[in-house]
């Protein structure tokens, strides 16, 4: 299933229903570099693409999910539902 957000394309200076998709991407993270999927939306007008808070969040998040992963580190949510059990 093709997923679409309405996001502003500076390129062609107007609103547009961009398409999303994934691939792959390298991000440092305290000098390690770590693999994982982002999400990128493309205009559809001009093919360019198009930097987006919303999308920009959650691949940053992914991201660290992947090191804390490899690293055995806690969650944020982990960490709370931990404090909370005290």
């Amino acid at each position: 299933m093709t997923e679409y957000v309405h996001t502003y394309c500076p390129e062609c200076d107007e609103e547009v229903r961009a398409r999303l998709h994934d691939q792959p991407a390298r991000l440092y993270i305290r000098g390690e570099q770590i693999a994982y999927t982002e999400t990128v939306a493309t205009c559809p007008a001009c093919g360019n693409a198009i930097g987006d808070s919303r999308i920009e969040g959650a691949n940053l998040e992914r991201a660290y999910s992947v090191y804390r992963g490899l690293h055995g580190i806690l969650s944020p949510k982990e960490v709370r539902a931990l404090r909370d059990s005290y």
